[in-house]
């Protein structure tokens, strides 16, 4: 249950993230740098669980990412989730380009 609460956040994460993107697109400058937020809603009873998965994986990739010039920068955010902001982790990733960003999944 909480893998399928997971992919429908990142489901939901993509979509604005492809939002943010088309906006950055507009632009079409290739020095303007790109970020992307992830919004992860914890299911009930497993904020460690996630909060161990976000640190152990997401940002150790994110850290050797760093090394190799793949990114600018990234940022793991906990935040208190609300009615309006029914979020636990904010994932940020930011690329020096358009560029940069394009090639990610290479």
């Amino acid at each position: 249950m909480f893998i399928s609460r997971l992919v429908e956040t990142m489901i939901k994460t993509t979509s604005f993230v492809l939002l943010c993107f088309f906006i950055f697109a507009a632009f079409g400058q290739n020095s303007v740098k790109v970020s992307t937020m992830d919004f992860i809603q914890i299911q009930s009873g497993y904020n460690e669980e996630a909060l161990f998965f976000y640190q152990n994986n997401w940002k150790k990739l994110r850290e050797e990412a760093l090394i190799n010039g793949y990114i600018d920068s990234f940022l793991l955010v906990e935040t208190e989730a609300t009615e309006d902001a029914p979020f636990h982790i904010v994932l940020i990733t930011t690329y020096l380009s358009h560029k940069q960003y394009q090639a990610r999944e290479k």
